[in-house]
């Protein structure tokens, strides 16, 4: 949706911060955000899926 384009866009700069501190992956990644209290598009804490998801949208849009 449009709307978790935008959030992809968005969270880029949260996740390429977790990734400068050394989190590389997705199971690293999400426990980091969850620890930040940093929430998914829809307000839930994230897993490696949502991740690996989030990750996705934004090599589609061609932010990866």
């Amino acid at each position: 949706s449009r709307m978790a384009d935008e959030f992809a866009k968005e969270i880029g700069e949260k996740l390429e911060m977790v990734r400068g501190e050394g989190f590389a992956s997705a199971r690293k990644i999400a426990a980091r955000f969850n620890d930040l209290g940093i929430k998914s598009f829809q307000g839930k804490s994230w897993s490696h899926t949502s991740v690996n998801k989030l990750i996705h949208r934004r090599r589609q849009l061609g932010l990866e």
